[in-house]
């Protein structure tokens, strides 16, 4: 036998064997009426340990009598299969290893009562928040904790302690052993995780977690209805060996497994599709409240002084009244509503409004007789008042204004503390500066501003002439100590509340300082989520957070002094008129900075504006309405946020700490900034839209329903065959790829509408294919209503830009247009075409005008990514990133300042620096203040690159004409040649008994890019042509198949793979692994490397088709499985020298008609050479 022959038979007996093995391994013996599922998918680095991690838990199932299935297909993950697990194991799994269906139906498993095990890069799992990909806080929190960082020396023996020995997994473990592990530092451990077992830091090198002999390697805990046991061990197959840590899988496992109580789903969380959002009324004018009356009519209140009424059946908003005297200054004006408990027979409702008075204002509580859509403004009752120091030159923020009454009566009202923004606390009591002290009124107990008031109001005055009583269990019982009014103290802008009548417990959104980074004043700003079970102090402005203090601070000499002490913070301020020192501060229960948050990393990073919503009870809702929330939410806090747009949930565990906070709805809201559940059950919300003191197109009165039947919503699909160019634009609406989740397509009715101020309105057709011409220049949006058998919708929106037709890139070249070879050059010509500016045959458009860049991007790097910065404009990508992909239009328009200076406002100021583009770029990432007046600052933006960084400056300083010129790079004629790649490869090794090296596989891409941007039309703006041509090796590895169907692909080391086809199963007609537009041009054979070991594989034939899955054969070739392998039977050939041009390749396995073995293992695929030979 040749050495090729005998390096392919150790190939085919080691490479192929472990490939498979796992799929071997778990083979159902006896059924043993419990199992456990080993997933072991992997999506970054390889452990070569996961073959003998699975035959380790086969052996511990055989042992204690459970089945082991092991998988890497994610398909598992659904709500039909995973109750048939005891425990879910996460072996050695690395990066984004499920979608979001799957990670929604693993959430649903572990609420119902399963279980979870996490072995070692379990926690290097969905913790990255990757581009495309499906950031899991939930699954960080499972876990327990997430991979920081490992010593450089992988294999380094460290001394382990138990630390608690009653739990199963340590029982039978000594007090202190060793072992030699791959040490994990971790990064954000949860609170409520009981550890178990520790190493010392001091027996091995490297670590850099600080926590010495405290270092957590395994731990437990009860997780939002399930069990999760995680160990930091099983780096390595030597440790599936050790008797020490088979103890404590064992252990480990049978926790997870619990007493075999069955699934309870009605604890799960809802899946995503069954919520859905209807817009009720757009472009309003600034909503900041909403409130439903007793007898269920839907109110909210405009900031400049309307109150309106939504008529469900006009389907349109009325306004009830607008009120002249609002001052509506700085974030002043008509700030909140709320009905008396006793509306129906009294008719109050109740407002809260700023007023003028004076050279300031004053916030007025009011209330008002309303019959109907009569408000009788002269039966006003002003129930409280307090100062607005507000004036021109002299801005004041923070206004609170939310209301609401528990069931005994009492009425709860939020108010801000009526000062300046900054980034620390504000406590400058100096003459003049009244409206930066905020200890003036949130921390002066007399003062009624920065609290939370609580009164009981009356039908009648007292005899002071009060509309209101002082219930029991303010905060002072004294009027000598404070005002008795006063339920909570110490806030800034308690901008939303929620009083949960059934445990008497209040909560509140709490909007922060900015302050970026910690200095000599004090930490860095954070928002708040707060709650109190009785009056108390929460510290604003002497302390913030989980009691973090602030310095006081001398003005006049710009220098920090000592820092409040937390227990008896002192009010130091000249214009302080109560109790010096205040009651001891209260920690924050949720709280998150601009950053992400290591605490609380689930609410991500950005602007920032806590909200919450009012606490929801099923059985308070009408028990025949189809849209309320299911009981799931009942007693739970909802949480939103006014920048960041989401919509949360958050759970607690045993002691009341969060424990899970996950999203409701899969969609952005547009700037929320209250909300409210109606009498069906449903959350309505007002949002705000996306500029700052003005209408919005995009401000929405808006309610999230749900759905609880079994036929869940169709996926809507909307294409088109163009979406911009010039007027008329013809083009084609399809609809043809939305499908339903349960029944057949055939069924599926389509309705296409024009789209107005964000509401559907006239109907374009009903086809499901509907030809449509776009005759005038300008924006438009259609949206596809899909609707299936049983009544249930879903919608897709596109967006058209009409008055310019796009450039049209070639680029011709004489060679193949999928691979290369390095001994054969290429030759490359451009050319461009434009309706507008005409082309470069004619030299209407010259050479310099088009940018073209060659490269090459090395295995590993993130192609898309390089394409996505390489392929674009990076003007024409600012655009879009500061109008749509980003926030910065909440704070900032192009030609007109909101909260913030326009665009080209900031292009002007910085036209002449030559530094302009790094200081901008600091300033969006890390935020800036005072640039430009004020205190308005400029929040931090962590997660965009700096290739999104450069793009939004260069299109700010475009706005000026001052942007970067392009670099043209290559000619529009010239040779391309390949010569970057040798050193970028993988080199396919192993030693299993017997060594193993089949070389090298080279993994990078070389890419070629021309584009060209147009100059744009009055109508419409410029528009970019880009053609990019993509050359790879011809020795394609199975695991860039672009997608299969019936083939597995299982990891044998890091970055190589097999991809192993199965007998089509029933139904099925073709197992495949699908390589999508290879061209074919010169091509003579492809070398398909393809073998198994038997008895684990059977063979079968192996054939090629294109274009279709279901398309004739055009080569196939018999794989054998000899019992002993040969090169002959390992190598197919496929002859396509008849095929030329491009198309899809379909590789793999036919059904066959004579055998059943549905599912089986044919045979391995390893590669596959493209051949010019």
């Amino acid at each position: 036998m040749s050495g090729r022959q005998t390096t392919l038979l150790m190939l085919l007996l080691a490479v192929l064997f472990a490939a498979i093995y796992i799929f071997w391994q778990s083979r159902p013996e006896p059924d043993y009426g419990r199992k456990v599922l080993v997933f072991s998918k992997t999506v970054e680095y390889r452990h070569q340990s996961i073959a003998a991690g699975v035959a380790a838990i086969t052996e511990l199932g055989a042992e204690q009598k459970f089945n082991v299935v092991a998988s890497e297909d994610a398909r598992v993950f659904n709500d039909e299969t995973l109750p048939a697990f005891q425990a879910v194991i996460f072996l050695n799994t690395t990066g984004d290893v499920l979608d979001l269906e799957q990670q929604v139906a693993f959430e649903r498993y572990i609420q119902a009562g399963g279980g979870f095990v996490g072995i070692h890069a379990a926690a290097d799992t969905e913790w990255k928040q990757v581009e495309d990909g499906t950031y899991w806080p939930w699954f960080q929190r499972l876990v327990g904790g997430v991979f920081a960082a490992h010593p450089e020396n992988s294999d380094q023996v460290g001394k382990l302690t138990v630390r608690d020995n009653t739990h199963p997994a340590t029982l039978s473990l000594p007090q202190t052993w060793q072992m030699p592990e791959e040490w994990y530092d971790f990064q954000r451990l949860s609170d409520g995780i009981q550890v178990l077992l520790t190493v010392d830091e001091s027996s091995y090198t490297g670590a850099t977690m600080g926590a010495g002999e405290e270092h957590p390697v395994a731990w437990y805990r009860p997780f939002d209805g399930g069990r999760s046991f995680y160990t930091a061990l099983g780096h390595s197959e030597a440790a599936f060996a050790n008797p020490y840590f088979l103890e404590i899988l064992r252990g480990g496992m049978a926790y997870a497994m619990g007493d075999g109580a069955p699934l309870d789903y009605s604890k799960s969380r809802p899946q995503a599709w069954r919520f859905s959002r209807t817009v009720l009324d757009s472009n309003l004018n600034e909503p900041l409240k909403l409130a439903f009356s007793p007898e269920g009519d839907l109110y909210y209140v405009e900031r400049r002084g309307k109150l309106q009424r939504y008529d469900f059946d006009q389907r349109d908003s009325v306004t009830v009244h607008t009120f002249e005297d609002v001052n509506s200054d700085f974030e002043y004006g008509l700030l909140g509503l709320v009905f008396d408990p006793d509306f129906s027979s009294n008719r109050w409702i109740y407002l809260f409004r700023t007023i003028s008075k004076g050279d300031a204002g004053e916030h007025v509580l009011s209330r008002f007789k309303l019959h109907g859509d009569t408000f009788d403004a002269a039966s006003e009752q002003v129930l409280l008042t307090m100062p607005a120091d507000g004036t021109p030159g002299h801005e004041s923020s923070h206004t609170g204004g939310d209301m609401q009454f528990d069931a005994k009566g009492n009425l709860f009202l939020t108010t801000g503390d009526d000062t300046q923004a900054d980034d620390a606390s504000y406590i400058d009591d100096r003459p003049g500066h009244i409206q930066r002290d905020a200890a003036r009124s949130a921390g002066n107990t007399q003062d009624l501003r920065g609290k939370i008031l609580r009164i009981r109001p009356r039908a009648e005055p007292d005899a002071e002439g009060r509309y209101y009583d002082i219930p029991q269990g303010n905060l002072f019982a004294s009027v000598t100590q404070g005002r008795p009014e006063i339920y909570v103290m110490g806030l800034r802008n308690p901008y939303t509340m929620a009083f949960d009548s059934r445990t008497q417990r209040l909560y509140w959104g709490e909007v922060g300082p900015d302050a970026r980074a910690a200095d000599d004043r004090g930490p860095i700003g954070y928002d708040e989520i707060n709650i109190a079970d009785e009056a108390g102090n929460f510290g604003w402005p002497f302390v913030i957070a989980d009691n973090e203090p602030y310095a006081y601070y001398d003005y006049a000499l710009d220098k920090a002094l000592d820092k409040a002490n937390v227990a008896a913070p002192e009010n130091r301020s000249r214009n302080n008129r109560g109790m010096k020192v205040l009651p001891p501060a209260q920690p924050a229960w949720l709280f998150y900075p601009y950053e992400e948050s290591d605490k609380f990393f689930e609410l991500s990073s950005g602007g920032r504006n806590a909200l919450v919503a009012p606490i929801y009870y099923s059985d308070e809702a009408n028990s025949d309405s189809a849209i309320k929330f299911p009981p799931y939410y009942d007693g739970k806090l909802i949480i939103s946020d006014f920048i960041r747009r989401w919509l949360m949930v958050v759970t607690t565990d045993a002691q009341g700490r969060p424990e899970t906070i996950v999203p409701i709805i899969d969609q952005p809201l547009s700037a929320p900034l209250d909300m409210a559940f109606g009498p069906d059950g449903a959350l309505y919300v007002v949002e705000y839209g996306n500029d700052w003191f003005s209408g919005n197109v995009d401000s929405y009165l808006s309610r999230i329903e749900y759905y609880g039947g079994e036929n869940p919503p169709p996926i809507a699909v909307a294409t088109t065959t163009a979406t911009i160019g010039a007027a008329p634009l013809a083009t084609v609406l399809d609809a043809s790829e939305s499908y339903d989740r349960d029944g057949p397509k055939s069924e599926l009715n389509y309705l296409w509408q024009w789209v107005a101020n964000g509401r559907p309105g006239a109907v374009i057709g009903e086809q499901e294919v509907q030809p449509i011409t776009l005759d005038e220049a300008g924006e438009h949006f259609v949206q596809l209503t899909v609707t299936d058998a049983g009544g249930q919708t879903a919608t897709a929106m596109l967006r058209f830009v009409v008055g310019n037709e796009p450039p049209v890139v070639t680029v011709s070249t004489d060679g193949n247009r999928s691979f290369y070879w390095e001994d054969q050059p290429v030759s490359f010509a451009v050319q461009i075409n434009d309706q507008e500016d005409g082309d470069t045959a004619n030299g209407a458009i010259v050479p310099s005008d088009v940018t073209i860049k060659f490269g090459y991007v090395a295995g590993g790097e993130d192609l898309a990514k390089v394409l996505a910065t390489e392929s674009v404009d990076p003007v024409l990508a600012g655009r879009d990133l500061v109008t749509r992909g980003s926030d910065c239009n909440a704070c900032h328009g192009v030609d007109s300042a909101s909260i913030g200076p326009s665009f080209t406002q900031i292009a002007e100021r910085y036209a002449q620096d030559e530094d302009a583009a790094a200081i901008l770029r600091h300033s969006i990432s890390e935020g800036a203040s005072g640039k430009w007046g004020g205190n308005h600052v400029m929040p931090v933006h962590p997660n965009l690159s700096e290739a999104e960084l450069a793009q939004i400056v260069a299109f700010v300083m475009s706005l000026h004409g001052t942007q970067d010129n392009q670099i043209g790079g290559l000619g529009l004629r010239g040779v391309l040649t390949f010569d970057e790649h040798h050193d970028d490869y993988i080199h396919v090794a192993f030693d299993k008994g017997v060594a193993v090296d089949l070389g090298k596989f080279y993994l990078g891409d070389y890419y070629f890019n021309a584009r060209y941007t147009d100059k744009g039309t009055a109508q419409a703006p410029a528009l970019q042509g880009q053609s990019t041509l993509l050359l790879r090796s011809p020795i394609v590895l199975a695991k860039d198949f672009d997608k299969t169907d019936g083939v597995t692909t299982v990891g044998v080391q890091d970055g190589f793979d097999v991809a192993l086809v199965h007998t089509p199963t029933s139904g099925s007609t073709f197992s495949y692994g699908m390589l999508k537009g290879i061209d074919l041009t010169g091509i003579q054979r492809i070398l398909v490397m393809a073998s198994g070991v038997r008895p684990i594989t059977s063979g079968g034939m192996l054939e090629l088709r294109i274009d279709s899955k279901d398309s004739p054969a055009i080569a196939s070739q018999k794989v054998d499985i000899p019992l002993i392998p040969s090169l002959e039977s390992a190598t197919v050939s496929l002859d396509v020298s008849q095929v030329d041009g491009v198309h899809d390749l379909y590789i793999g396995a036919p059904a066959d008609p004579d055998t059943d073995a549905d599912g089986d293992i044919q045979y391995a695929i390893v590669s596959l050479e493209f051949s010019r030979d």
